[in-house]
Formats: C-alpha cells, sequence, structure tokens
C-alpha cells in the first residue's frame, strides 16, 4: 500500500484523501462553485450536503488504499485553509504506466504560484512514489491559465480532442497535454 503521509512544501501541507477533510472540501467547493464550473461537472458542485462530500472522500480514502487513484489535498501553512486539490486518476500499469492528473485552486488563491507549487509535489510523488511514467493533464482552450501552469510545469501538447468531456450541459474541446518521467526506471517492463 502506497504511504500515505503528508507532503510538505514551502507554503503547504498536501494531504491525502481523508473522509475527516469533508467539512473542508464542502467549504472551498461552496465559495468556488462559479470558479470550478468551467471544469467540473455540476453534480458534484451542486452538492451542499456534507454526507455527500463525506461519502466521496471515504471513497478515495479506499481508492488511495486499492492504489487505483489517489487524492491530494492541499492546505495552506500559515491560514490552514483548504485551498487546492489533486487528483491522480485512471492509472493503467503493465507498458503504459501512466495516469491522469486534474487540479483546483480556490479563486483568492490564483497567481500566487501555490497551484504550480501543489502540482510540482505532486508530480514527484506520481514520478517517486507511483513510480509512473508518463502523466496527462487535459484542459480547454479557454482556460489560459491551466495552459500556462502546465506548459511553465514541462507538460507538452499533444493534441486537441473535440467533444472531449461533457461539463455543465454541453460537450467540452480540450488540449490533450502530458509530462513523462525523465527517471523512469524500465526494470521489469517486458
Amino acid at each position: 500500500m502506497t504511504d500515505r503521509t503528508d507532503i510538505l512544501t514551502e507554503r503547504l501541507i498536501i494531504k491525502p484523501a481523508h473522509r475527516d477533510m469533508a467539512e473542508a472540501v464542502l467549504k472551498l467547493h461552496l465559495e468556488n462553485r462559479h470558479h470550478f464550473r468551467l471544469g467540473s461537472p455540476a453534480s458534484v458542485l451542486d452538492r451542499s450536503d456534507l454526507e455527500f462530500w463525506y461519502k466521496k472522500l471515504q471513497l478515495e480514502e479506499k481508492k488511495w488504499n486499492d492504489e487505483t487513484e489517489y487524492g491530494l489535498y492541499g492546505y495552506h501553512k500559515e491560514t490552514q485553509q483548504l485551498i487546492c486539490q489533486i487528483q491522480i486518476s485512471g492509472i493503467i500499469r503493465g507498458v503504459f504506466q501512466a495516469a491522469l492528473i486534474g487540479y483546483k485552486i480556490d479563486q483568492q488563491y490564483e497567481g500566487q504560484g501555490l497551484m504550480r507549487e501543489a502540482m510540482e509535489a505532486a508530480l514527484k510523488f506520481a514520478f517517486d512514489t507511483l513510480c509512473l511514467h508518463r502523466i496527462m493533464a487535459n484542459y480547454q482552450p479557454v482556460n489560459e491559465r491551466s495552459g500556462t501552469l502546465l506548459k511553465r510545469l514541462g507538460f507538452t501538447i499533444e493534441g486537441y480532442a473535440r467533444d472531449y468531456l461533457y461539463l455543465n450541459g454541453a460537450w467540452r474541446d480540450h488540449i490533450l497535454t502530458a509530462l513523462n518521467n525523465p527517471g523512469f526506471n524500465n526494470k521489469g517492463l517486458a
């Protein structure tokens, strides 16, 4: 089982998903409902009941223990406030050794380099701890901030997918990007 140790960065404490975070996660989503609407489905954003978030985080804990998905939650060291979320999901092992990464940050903390700091830590975790070779991240063309972040992190554009995800009543195009682990050890792969 993958260790559930907190990841410390200069300004953040990044914690593995845990059901006890339900109130903080609910607050993050309620306060950023409009901001998160661009990349999150309404079926999640419109949930304001604590029990929903408790069960969702409980499922994330199970997925962590099953090593199929990793939910990471970033708390600001100074304020102790939950400000960002990162999901490493869609993990495929075998000859692929890859996963998808998704992320969101509280709107009031945008533009301060905190999402980049959190993503750098999450990518290190994905490459060094999970031993993945490839991380893929996709974003909507209108989300220029996300595109800039991924470029700064070293992701390269690999394609354009029309009608990629159905979000908030419409199919949305996405730009497809990926980052390969330069230190990947091919031992054990055929």
